[in-house]
């Protein structure tokens, strides 16, 4: 039978393995924060130098054949439209995607994406912090989708988006095209298919899940942690 001290000793055990998983969750998220600004502060100094600022479109155009659209967030903020997409983008097409990365920069989007591959990259085994780093900037482009879709239509957004999803951007830029278009197009082009509010609300319990998951995981570690002694 295990005494009162044993039992003692292993639920302090337990609450110090749950304090590790916090604690290294931060150490990452600092790391992935310091290296995301040092890569936008990098592409903010090329723009700089090879990139044209046009007030009217309240973005910076960069010479490049390719049709890419992409917003490089921060303390100084900027959209950038490269020459290729102005080429083959109708005004409207090009409105609807600008408003898209305007969206992404108003809602500070690239901290949540940054703390969401931080945590896959702390827990690479867990499965929850896999699905976060993959689902939450999905959730997010569908959430700058829809903030565009208030001031254009359904096939405006969706051929634009279609047309730009073949451009590259930088690592540190949030882009309106990129893997996740053709989802995306499927989606906007399917009225019904726009996001519930169970969705979100699922979005919103992600934090709360990790922060659960980890505790349990780190009182399981913990062998005995259960073994109470009997009245």
């Amino acid at each position: 039978m295990n005494s009162p001290a044993d039992a003692g000793i292993r639920v302090w055990a337990a609450f110090a393995a749950a304090a590790v998983a916090p604690v290294a969750f931060t150490a990452v998220l600092v790391r992935e924060f310091l290296s995301a600004k040092r890569r936008r502060a990098r592409h903010g100094e090329l723009l700089r130098l090879v990139g044209s600022r046009q007030p009217e479109l309240r973005a910076t155009v960069l010479q490049h054949d390719a049709p890419a659209v992409y917003c490089l967030p921060g303390r100084a903020p900027q959209v950038v439209v490269s020459s290729g997409a102005l080429r083959v983008l109708t005004e409207q097409q090009l409105a609807a995607v600008l408003e898209h990365e305007r969206a992404h920069i108003a809602g500070r989007h690239h901290l949540l994406i940054a703390a969401a591959a931080a945590f896959g990259t702390a827990f690479p085994g867990l499965p929850l912090a896999h699905l976060v780093r993959t689902e939450v900037p999905l959730l997010l482009e569908m959430t700058a989708d829809d903030r565009a879709l208030r001031r254009c239509s359904r096939g405006t957004l969706a051929t634009a988006l279609y047309v730009v999803a073949s451009g590259q951007a930088p690592h540190s830029a949030v882009a309106a095209g990129g893997p996740s278009a053709v989802l995306r197009v499927r989606r906007i082009l399917t009225p019904h298919a726009t996001s519930s509010p169970a969705s979100w609300r699922a979005f919103a319990a992600f934090p709360a899940a990790a922060a659960l998951t980890l505790f349990v995981m780190a009182c399981c570690s913990v062998p005995g942690i259960t073994d109470w002694p009997s009245k």
